[in-house]
């Protein structure tokens, strides 16, 4: 049971960038919030039969900020936990009870300095706030996950489809990839680069020599080795850190998070971000 909820825990999660969804997100939670304290009235709001509406948008615009705040500065203070190549299941639970906690005390204050009352301690608006919260949270990380990774298999599907039937081309023609300091140079065959993966100002170089697969790295952006490259519909940036070969690719496989790039003999994937996902498999069907 430990075992199966650690693997739940740990399934990819596609991270939150877009600035605009995270506005629509906060602005989504704060009138939820709103909205169940003014049709439920609970904790004595009904009490306020004057203000009890004012009192609500009160309540729903501190938990609009706050979710506003959690979600733009957290991932400026904390790159590292917010990075959007590890983000899972535990990641998201983790923020979303960091904001309940957070949403909780900004009422907790919301209520003794501005409504100036002191009818709960601030264990019970942890608790209160928990409770309300914690299901939608909860329940729409997990919808969230099983749609997205279905969305990812349907498409891994069709594509592995169109790799199985593909006929490949043979091209022979040559690229030579000159290092910043002039000093070194690689010289490929189309047919015989697998993919190019950036190592900070360097970049490794992933090919076949023969019936092996050999590796060198030389210094050269993958900005530049990109643009030597961009003739070759069948060569893409797939990621911010690679490089492909579609030609190369033997299956696609997917996650909730992003869509993953196999290839023989190679011991690792490579990921497809989000935006480039249409690109890299519109590219397979028409190589």
């Amino acid at each position: 049971m430990l075992k199966q909820i650690k693997e739940y825990l740990n399934r990819p999660l596609p991270a939150v960038e877009s600035p605009k969804i995270k506005f629509i997100g906060a602005l989504f939670f704060g009138v939820f919030i709103f909205l169940f304290l003014w049709i439920f009235q609970p904790f004595g709001i009904s009490k306020y039969e004057d203000v009890a509406l004012e009192i609500c948008f009160g309540y729903g615009l501190v938990t609009f900020v706050i979710v506003l705040i959690n979600l733009f500065l957290l991932p400026i203070v904390f790159k590292k936990f917010f990075n959007p190549e590890s983000w899972t299941i535990k990641h998201d639970l983790l923020i979303s009870l960091w904001s309940l906690f957070t949403i909780a005390a900004g009422n907790y204050f919301y209520d003794t300095y501005y409504l100036n009352e002191h009818s709960y301690s601030f264990g019970y608006y942890i608790v209160i706030t928990t409770a309300v919260g914690i299901f939608p949270m909860a329940f729409g990380s997990f919808l969230f996950e099983r749609r997205m990774k279905k969305e990812h298999d349907e498409i891994a599907d069709k594509t592995n489809e169109i790799i199985k039937n593909r006929t490949k081309k043979p091209q022979n023609k040559d690229y030579t990839f000159k290092s910043d300091t002039k000093n070194e140079v690689i010289k490929l065959k189309v047919d015989d680069l697998i993919c190019i993966k950036s190592e900070g100002n360097y970049c490794e170089f992933y090919y076949n020599d023969s019936s092996l697969i050999s590796k060198k790295l030389l210094r050269i952006s993958l900005k530049k080795a990109s643009e030597i490259l961009k003739d070759e519909i069948e060569i893409v940036q797939c990621h911010r850190s690679y490089i492909a070969n579609l030609k190369k690719v033997v299956k696609v496989d997917g996650n909730a998070r992003n869509l993953s790039l196999y290839f023989d003999n190679m011991n690792f994937t490579i990921p497809i971000s989000r935006s480039k996902e249409e690109i890299v498999t519109n590219a397979i069907r028409h190589i």
